[in-house]
C-alpha cells in the first residue's frame, strides 16, 4: 500500500516565514508597514495570528523584502535564514545599501582592510 503524505499547507506557516524575511531584510515591523502601506501593528498580525497572506499586500511586501511570493508563501524553499546573532550586522550591511557610491567604496576600503588585518594575524 501506498502512503502519500500531504505537504503542509503553504499558508499554515505564513507569519513565521513573513517574520523571517522582515528580520533578513534589517526592517522592523512598523519600518515595513510604513513602506507597504499598513501600519506595524497590522505586520504583528500578519505574523502572529494570520494564517493567510494580505492579498493586496502581497506583491507590495514580496517588494519591500526582495523575497518572491512564492518563497512567503512557502511554495519554494526559502534562502537560508542567518542566524540571529548576526542580524546586527546584516542590518547594517543592508542600511549600507543605500550609501553613495563613494561611501560605499570606502567602506570597502576600510572592509578590506580589517579583513586583510585579521587574516594576517592568523585564525582565530
Amino acid at each position: 500500500m501506498l502512503v502519500v503524505r500531504k505537504k503542509e499547507s503553504t499558508v499554515k506557516n505564513f507569519g513565521k516565514r513573513l517574520a523571517a524575511c522582515r528580520r533578513q531584510a534589517g526592517l522592523s515591523q512598523r519600518a515595513l508597514g510604513r513602506i507597504v502601506g499598513t501600519s506595524g501593528r497590522m505586520i504583528a498580525y500578519y505574523e502572529r495570528e494570520s494564517t493567510y497572506p494580505p492579498s493586496h499586500l502581497l506583491e507590495p511586501i514580496c517588494r519591500a523584502l526582495t523575497t518572491s511570493s512564492d518563497e512567503l508563501l512557502g511554495l519554494k524553499d526559502y534562502k537560508k535564514e542567518i542566524p540571529p546573532e548576526e542580524w546586527r550586522l546584516w542590518r547594517r550591511f543592508k542600511k549600507a545599501e543605500r550609501l553613495t557610491l563613494r561611501d560605499k567604496r570606502a567602506l570597502f576600503h576600510f572592509l578590506n582592510a580589517l579583513l586583510a588585518k585579521h587574516s594576517s594575524n592568523g585564525p582565530h
